[in-house]
């Protein structure tokens, strides 16, 4: 009867690490190789920004949004800038759209 019980904890006990150890491979997988972040590019005309997950883009911006004419952005770092902004946007899941206000407030031109 001692015995069943102990083969029978040992067998808990495996499943167990097995469950944990699979859900602690999963989240470092996914935590570190789909990982969202802001690529700046060179364009025609100045800079752009792309937003990816790993691998995979989500979206490519190569002008500055909420600006009629399709113009580059000037700098390195107002692409950057304004990607970021976007991201932390993306990551809450709200609105990720830019407005000419926040591109004033940002000083992006």
């Amino acid at each position: 009867m001692n015995i069943m019980k102990n083969k029978k904890k040992i067998s808990i006990f495996a499943i167990a690490f097995i469950v944990i150890a699979a859900f602690i491979g999963i989240w470092f997988n996914h935590s570190h190789s789909s990982a969202m972040h802001v690529d700046v590019i060179s364009v025609k005309g100045g800079y752009g920004y792309q937003i990816k997950e790993g691998d995979r883009l989500l979206i490519d911006q190569p002008v500055i949004p909420a600006v009629t004419g399709g113009r580059a952005f000037k700098s390195r770092e107002d692409a950057q800038k304004v990607g970021q902004l976007v991201l932390e946007r993306v990551k809450k899941h709200t609105d990720f759209s830019v407005s000419t206000k926040e591109l004033r407030e940002l000083n992006i031109e």
